[in-house]
Parts: structure tokens; sequence; C-alpha cells
């Protein structure tokens, strides 16, 4: 996608692929307030309010996990060459 003064314009064929890595806050958990949100859901509701296809999302966010969780656990079989972008929280 690329954005023009008249709006997103749709450079793909496809939907973007989206991976996420990140802990409960990435899925909607925060602490007094219960379940929110998950941050891939937002994502996907402001890409399609702006105009632009809803993304597919791959979410390998865990409860309580940390970055350096995620680097030992690691598959590189989880990113793909059709992975567009690696969101990290």
């Amino acid at each position: 996608y690329t954005t023009t003064p008249t709006g997103p314009v749709d450079t793909t064929d496809r939907p973007l692929l989206l991976l996420f890595y990140g802990n409960s806050f990435t899925n909607g958990y925060e602490q007094g307030q219960g379940d929110v949100t998950p941050v891939p859901q937002l994502i996907r509701q402001i890409a399609v309010a702006a105009g632009f296809d809803a993304p597919v999302i791959k979410n390998e966010a865990g409860d309580s996990q940390d970055l350096t969780y995620h680097l030992s656990h690691f598959d590189a079989t989880d990113v793909s060459a059709d992975v567009d972008y690696v969101i990290l929280q």
C-alpha cells in the first residue's frame, strides 16, 4: 500500500500479512481493566477504517512473555516470505 493525497492506494494483489510477537498487552489484557481489544484486532479495525483491506494476522504473542522468551523459542518457519511486517511489543 501507499498513501496519496486522495487516500490509500493498493499496490499489492493480496492483503498484508502481519506477524505479532508480544505478551498479554498485545493479546488485549490490561491489569485492573480485564479484557480489552487485542492490538492485532485494533490494527485490523484501523486499516479497514482507513480504506485498506483487512490485514491477515498471525499472532505469536504469549501472555506473560518477554522478548527474551520469543527469541529463545523463535522458529524461522513462522516468518515466511509472505510476511509483510513483523510487529514487536
